[in-house]
């Protein structure tokens, strides 16, 4: 009774994950899926640094931090334009004539226009702080967002390292399970053993595969 109340929410927890993945996949709700693959291991090949490393130059909030950053240094030569001359360009052409349609009286202009405003009661110092200090913040929220993203690809290779020794341990206590189970259907069958070695040796087995299989999971879920 009790292993039909686990099966019956891990069934529950089951549909739950499909219809969460059909929403992120885009397909109905209801939709069933066939699982083709089936959990197994695969040794990861990178190292914690490697990782790491990879964390940092794959991973979208690194991208968007820095370039919030590059931004932020923009804003501040920006802000500094207001300590330099504008200089602004025109050119214009035009005709003109007494009588019509006339002969054509063309005449042209080009000018130049340079100004400087050298006092703005504090205005582009004040604009240049203030650039400055959204700067220091975009580098500071930078480096925060860089030691999270560290912080948790060491987690998740721990995480998957200390699975990855659960599944060699729990490869030999299937093993080890399957021969008691044998062993225990051989005695019951030569009247020499009872149901209950049989039923416990079953549930024994079923324990040690329930264990291998929360490992693989584990294991495949930390290295994704």
């Amino acid at each position: 009774a009790n292993a039909q109340q686990t099966l019956i929410k891990a069934q529950n927890s089951y549909e739950l994950a499909v219809s969460n993945l059909n929403n992120v996949i885009g397909l109905p709700l209801g939709t069933e899926l066939t699982i083709k693959d089936e959990l197994k291991y695969q040794k990861y090949p990178l190292s914690l640094d490697e990782s790491i490393q990879y964390a940092l130059n794959n991973r979208p909030d690194i991208a968007v931090a820095n370039i919030a950053v590059e931004s932020a240094q923009k804003n501040i030569q920006i802000a500094k334009a207001g300590n330099r001359p504008s200089v602004s360009a025109s050119a214009a052409t035009g005709w003109y004539d007494n009588d019509l349609p006339g002969a054509d009286n063309n005449s042209w202009s080009i000018g130049v226009t340079a100004t400087w405003n050298v006092f703005d009661s504090g205005l582009t110092k004040s604009q240049i702080n203030q650039a400055n200090a959204a700067l220091e913040k975009a580098k500071e929220q930078a480096r925060q967002t860089s030691d999270s993203v560290q912080l948790e690809v060491r987690s998740a290779y721990l995480s998957m390292k200390e699975a990855e020794k659960r599944i060699e341990t729990s490869q030999v206590a299937v093993a080890q399970a399957q021969e008691d189970f044998k062993i225990a259907q051989v005695r019951y069958s030569a009247g020499v053993g009872t149901n209950i070695d049989v039923l416990d040796a079953q549930v024994a087995l079923t324990t040690a595969k329930n264990n291998y299989n929360q490992a693989l999971y584990d294991y495949n879920t930390s290295k994704a």
